[in-house]
């Protein structure tokens, strides 16, 4: 615990506190005021949330000039619980503080004060300025290679923790934020635990050191799974939808709901979730996981937590706001914007140029995954690392040192155990295989289109999927609006056979909505998207959709799917992943072969563009949706 000897001296810590403020925008239920000041320092600006008896503020520091958040407990009317609280919020802060780590937040003070009002007990912790993961994934899953590198950013810090002894006890996707530089952090080690046990979500019984780290790394499994398709697969509300179970009662795995996920990242999430659900041993270790991922992460040098940038905002402007952690937006609030923004760092230059472009083309990094993830070799841990020697991974030391390695039947162990890096062979390797590839190619479209000899068609041959596949009898399916609360659950209804009518000139619209100042799409409602429903007379495997976008673009939309009908797009998991359609242009989902079959279908428009006859105004437009099975 920090001593008061540590600040600024006073005379009187009861005259430490000013109460003349008016409450933070009415939360909180407590007597502390917004312009408090604890001990002559650090100034409460406002309630961010509760949990229990803890209040999370957004403070300053005034005698260093930062922000800082600021987690209080009120000992009100000598409330046992809320001491018992107190008492294990402040012993957990003081244990976090052992771990000093560049991907941990720090902290800062924890101690107990006297006010006019009673005793306070307060933990000063590091504000970190960027967008939590559960923000980061709210409209679309993460790219996987964005997603293996910023979980492996906290199971570097968790791993840290638990050399130390130490657990974080309740990871959510709230408690890991992404600056908007690319660095990645970890929020309330330690600390996690307390508030989980407030939350009724943590462990009954006490847990053991073992216990501790594997609930952990379950956690971590878990933020895996959840940025891979934006849904959580363990107990608990964090603010995404909960993950879907497949027909005898097993989670769907990430490459169910997300085609574009590798195979071996699907067994590495399932592994770490759950060794029976992914049908192998499961990862037990935060050292484990890291390894496991950065035997798969397309990144040659992956030595620091700052990787990637996402999106286009400094990062200040969305400092711990709006997750289960941190609460609402607190643009309302007064502003930190004086406080010195941190400068890029050595870690910041190799990462991503924005979210949508992927990695800058410097020739340092690899191309990461294959858009199809169709490489076989890479299931059950036979990983395509392209080479990298383990020592490159960041494997803990060898076999006989004390270090973990790769698991086993990974490339990585196959290759540490026969000496060499791997990297020339494999490259000559890669390339004959090219060469094999491209001949066989083109053996097989001379086939396909006779030769040039006696009998060929005149122009291309068309392909077996496109010669076999079959369009639905549209006439067999209906169409309904799509806009769960808190929409009205109306969007133009009467257009909607347009949809179906197999002529692109007419068109359904989706509502107008007023533009927003701060970005947000359809008029700022709390709305995440909408769209139509279509319910198929009966269960089938469909192969594909095809979309026209009409004459209003472009549009992000996505794919949902689901055997039973439901009211709101968490019933129906992602089948395909968001896209960005054109006007006038073709949108086509590649449906996964080993999709269940479904008999309803959601098309979920998350992005509209502006209304060409009203600027103020968002607007999207469908033409037409074709299934073929």
């Amino acid at each position: 615990m920090v001593e008061a000897g540590n600040r600024p001296q006073s005379a009187d810590v009861d005259s430490d506190m000013t109460v003349n403020a008016s409450p933070a925008d009415g939360h909180g239920s407590g007597t502390l005021l917004a312009e408090s000041v604890l001990d002559r320092r650090y100034r409460l600006i406002g309630v961010l949330s509760s949990r229990g008896p803890v209040t999370l503020w957004r403070g300053d520091d005034t005698v260093l000039t930062r922000p800082v958040a600021v987690r209080v407990v009120e000992h009100v009317d000598d409330d046992p619980a809320r001491r018992d609280a107190a008492q294990s919020l402040l012993q957990a802060a003081v244990s976090s503080g052992r771990l000093v780590h560049p991907g941990a937040a720090s902290t800062y003070d924890a101690t107990v004060t006297n006010t006019e009002n009673g005793q306070v007990s307060y933990v000063i912790t590091e504000w970190v300025d960027g967008r939590t993961l559960r923000q980061l994934v709210e409209d679309q899953p993460l790219r996987p290679d964005q997603a293996s590198a910023v979980v492996l950013g906290a199971a570097r810090v968790i791993a840290a923790a638990h050399e130390r002894g130490l657990r974080h006890g309740g990871l959510r996707p709230g408690d890991v934020i992404v600056s908007g530089h690319g660095t990645v952090k970890v929020i309330d080690l330690e600390v996690g635990a307390v508030l989980a046990g407030i939350d009724g979500t943590a462990p009954v019984d006490t847990p053991t050191d073992a216990d501790a780290a594997a609930t952990d790394v379950s956690a971590l499994g878990g933020l895996l799974y959840a940025a891979l398709t934006g849904c959580w697969p363990l107990p608990g509300d964090t603010g995404l939808p909960p993950a879907p179970y497949g027909t005898y009662g097993r989670l769907q795995s990430p490459r169910q709901l997300n085609h574009a996920v590798p195979r071996d990242l699907d067994a590495i999430t399932m592994a770490a979730l759950s060794g029976e659900e992914a049908g192998t041993e499961p990862i037990t270790t935060a050292a484990e996981l890291i390894a496991e991922l950065e035997a798969v992460t397309p990144v040659e040098a992956l030595h620091a937590t700052g990787l990637m940038t996402f999106g286009d905002e400094p990062s200040d402007t969305e400092a711990m706001t709006g997750y289960e952690g941190y609460g609402p937006d607190t643009s309302n609030l007064p502003s930190t914007a004086g406080f010195a923004a941190p400068d890029q760092d050595e870690y910041d230059r190799y990462g991503y140029n924005d979210y949508d472009d992927g990695y800058q083309d410097s020739g340092r990094y690899r191309d990461g995954y294959p858009a199809d993830a169709q490489d076989d070799r890479r299931y059950g841990r036979g990983y395509q690392d392209e080479g990298y020697p383990p020592a490159q991974r960041g494997y803990a030391s060898g076999a006989g040192s004390g270090g973990t390695g790769p698991r086993a039947g990974s490339r990585a162990a196959v290759q540490g155990r026969s000496g060499g890096s791997g990297r020339r062979p494999m490259v000559i390797v890669i390339a004959l295989a090219v060469v094999i590839i491209i001949t066989l190619a083109v053996v097989l479209a001379l086939k396909l289109g006779g030769g040039g000899g006696n009998g060929a068609q005149n122009g291309p041959s068309a392909s077996p999927t496109a010669s076999t596949a079959t369009a639905i009898d549209a006439s067999k399916f209906g169409i309904t609006a799509f806009d769960p609360s808190p929409g009205d659950g109306s969007e133009n209804d009467n257009l909607l056979p347009n949809l179906k009518d197999g002529n692109p000139a007419t068109q359904w619209t989706t509502s107008k909505y007023n533009v927003q100042t701060s970005g947000a799409q359809f008029g700022g409602l709390g709305k995440k998207g909408v769209g139509f429903k279509i319910q198929l007379s009966q269960p089938a495997h469909v192969s594909s959709v095809v979309i026209t976008i009409g004459t209003i673009g472009p549009i992000d939309l996505e794919l949902h799917a689901a055997a039973a009908n439901g009211d709101s797009i968490a019933a129906f998991p992602i089948v395909g992943r968001a896209q960005t359609g054109q006007a006038n242009q073709q949108v086509t989902f590649q449906v996964p072969p080993n999709q269940a079959t479904a008999q309803y279908w959601v098309v979920w428009l998350t992005k509209l563009p502006l209304d060409p006859d009203d600027a103020t105004k968002t607007k999207g437009s469908i033409a037409e949706i074709k299934f073929l099975s």
